[in-house]
């Protein structure tokens, strides 16, 4: 039986729309819950700025709690071999915010946990030093944002204009971003297109 090209080519774009449609609903869903539930976090975080040929223009993250010390773990972090675990293995960090808002790991864990705010995070190093840490690779470090504001964003010193990334977490631990924060000694923070702008005005 010959197979009809216009027929591939018709189930692949269908598919395709299909991904793409399942993909902004399960968005909106997890910024409905999120926001019904209090659950939008801010994470502490600097920039700089690859590019990616198939999908264009971003800055990367790297987050202050991409490394966290075991001793500012809860007591049940503190039993997790973490010299056994392999590199790329997926962890639960459980979430909690500060005083000041700021989003902070205060445990990981290698089952789901319950009743808590959690983000799924990939184990990457294990410190054995005398502060003994765990580097942790995150799974919403790229922002995208238009190729000359990336490029903006990229010669911004984070030391003068702290960067904040706002996002929303469901009880799933899944994530969307809302908002990539810059630091302004008039506005205080402000979102990074905002920030471009105000700066492009002087």
């Amino acid at each position: 039986m010959k197979i009809n090209k216009t027929h591939i080519f018709i189930a692949a774009v269908v598919f395709q729309i299909a991904v793409f449609a399942f993909t902004i609903c399960k968005a909106k869903s997890v910024v409905k819950e999120a926001a019904r539930n209090g659950q939008i976090y801010t994470f502490e975080t600097n920039v700089y700025d690859p590019r990616d040929v198939m999908k264009g223009r971003y800055v990367q993250l790297s987050f202050n709690e991409s490394t966290v010390s075991i001793e500012n773990l809860d007591e049940e972090s503190k039993s997790i071999k973490f010299s056994s675990i392999p590199v790329g293995k997926k962890l639960y960090a459980v979430i909690k915010a500060d005083e000041n808002g700021i989003a902070h790991i205060s445990g990981l864990r290698e089952k789901i946990p319950q009743d808590q705010t959690f983000i799924t995070v990939k184990f990457k190093y294990f410190y054995q030093q005398e502060e003994k840490k765990v580097s942790l690779d995150f799974n919403f470090d790229r922002f995208y944002l238009q190729e000359e504001h990336a490029d903006f964003i990229d010669k911004v010193r984070s030391s003068e204009h702290p960067m904040h990334l706002e996002v929303y977490i469901d009880g799933r631990g899944n994530i969307i971003q809302k908002e990539l924060y810059l630091y302004d000694e008039e506005l205080g923070y402000i979102p990074a297109v905002e920030f471009i702008k105000k700066a492009n005005n002087k």
